[in-house]
């Protein structure tokens, strides 16, 4: 089970990374006809997956665009983190 200093610190990431890639390096307008991933760390449906789906719900208006929470979860979060950094670098995948 996650402590509360790990919820709090993926929450805050996922809020940080999805405002900071979003305007980095634009060529298109973001995010576009695409939609938004959102990465967790955590199984659905457990207390921790509360936060990266509430903030992702309220991101959502100011992108204006479909943001999807994909939980992968497993080896302490190493899982989610090896999937986000192998993603493609366009601002569509966050952690």
């Amino acid at each position: 089970m996650a402590t509360r200093r790990q919820v709090l610190q993926a929450s805050g990431a996922l809020l940080a990374s999805s405002l900071t890639n979003a305007t980095a390096f634009a060529q298109e307008a973001y995010p576009g006809s695409r939609e938004v991933h959102a990465i967790a760390a955590f199984p659905p449906g457990s207390e921790a997956d509360i936060f990266p789906r509430y903030f992702s719900e309220n991101m959502r208006p100011f992108l204006g665009a479909t943001i999807v929470v994909e939980n992968k979860v497993g080896a302490s979060g190493n899982i989610a983190v090896n999937y986000v950094a192998k993603a493609k670098p366009d601002g569509y995948t966050n952690s």
